[in-house]
C-alpha cells in the first residue's frame, strides 16, 4: 500500500519496485504520476483523499453527492490503471438512517465499478458502522448486489477479536482482497507484520485458509507512515510474507 510510506506516490512506487513488490495499492490521483514501467496496480483505495465534509452516508445531499462523485472519478482512474479491485471504508456510524444512505450510495457505485470490470469491496473497520467481518458480510449480503465484496484486513480482525481463518471461510466468494498488518490489539496501528500480537504460525494458518478458499489475488501489505522507519517496516513485512507463502 503506497500510503504506507511518507513519500510522494511516484517515489513510493519506485521504492516498492526496488524492494521487489509485484504490485501496489494506490490512492486516487496515482494515474497522474504513474509511469509505463510502474508496478501493476492490484487495488485502489477509492474513498481515500475524500474532500472535507463529504461522506457516502452524509445527511446533506450535496455532501453525499460530492462523496459519490469522488469515488466515481477514482473508479474511472482505477479502470485506466487496469485495477481489478477497489474498496471503501464503512460509514462512520451504525445509525440506521446513515447506513441506509451509505447503502444507496454504494449500490450506485457498485454498478459503476461493475461497468468498469472492477470489484468494489468494503473494508470492515472497528469503531465505524461496520466494525467486524461478520457485520460487513451481513450488510453486503443484505444488499443483494453481485458486485459488492469484502476487503479483509487481518489487523482489523485482530483488533475486533475475530478469527481470521473463520472470517475467510465465512466470506466465501465475497472475499475480494486482503491486507496484512499487525497491532497490539488496541488500535489500528499498521505495524509491520510480526511486530505486534502476530506469530509467524498465525500468518501461515491465514495463508492456508486463503488457499483453501480459492483466493488467488494479491496480498496487500499495509503499514503506516507514522512508524519509526516506514520503509523498513514495509520491506521487512514483504520478506516475512514471502517466507510465509513458501511455508504455506
Amino acid at each position: 500500500c503506497l500510503w504506507s510510506l511518507p513519500l510522494p506516490p511516484a517515489g513510493a512506487a519506485r521504492l516498492a519496485a526496488a524492494a521487489g513488490f509485484d504490485s501496489i495499492d494506490v490512492d486516487p490521483g496515482f494515474a497522474q504520476v504513474a509511469r509505463q514501467e510502474s508496478l501493476r496496480v492490484s487495488c485502489a483505495a477509492v474513498a481515500h483523499r475524500m474532500p472535507a465534509g463529504a461522506a457516502l452516508e452524509a445527511a446533506e445531499p450535496p455532501a453525499r453527492t460530492q462523496a459519490v462523485e469522488h469515488v466515481r472519478r477514482a473508479l474511472r482512474e482505477a479502470a485506466t490503471l487496469g485495477t481489478a479491485d477497489a474498496y471503501v471504508v464503512p460509514p462512520a456510524t451504525a445509525e440506521a438512517a446513515a447506513r441506509a444512505r451509505y447503502q444507496a450510495s454504494l449500490l450506485d457505485l457498485a454498478d459503476d465499478a461493475q461497468a468498469h470490470g472492477i470489484r468494489l469491496a468494503i473494508e470492515h473497520f472497528p469503531g465505524r458502522g461496520l466494525p467486524t467481518v461478520e457485520a460487513t458480510l451481513a450488510f453486503i449480503r443484505a444488499t443483494g448486489h453481485p458486485n459488492l465484496y469484502l476487503l479483509l484486513d487481518i489487523g482489523h480482525c485482530q483488533w475486533a477479536r475475530e478469527d481470521v481463518a473463520a472470517c475467510v471461510s465465512a466470506a466465501g466468494d465475497r472475499l475480494a482482497y486482503v491486507h496484512f498488518d499487525d497491532n497490539d490489539g488496541t488500535a489500528d496501528q499498521h505495524r509491520a507484520v510480526l511486530d505486534g500480537l502476530q506469530r509467524e504460525e498465525d500468518l501461515v494458518a491465514i495463508v492456508r485458509a486463503l488457499w483453501r478458499s480459492g483466493y488467488g489475488r494479491a496480498i496487500g501489505i499495509e503499514t503506516s507512515p507514522r512508524l519509526a522507519d516506514p520503509a523498513a517496516a514495509l520491506t521487512g513485512s514483504l520478506t516475512i510474507v514471502r517466507r510465509v507463502l513458501a511455508r504455506a
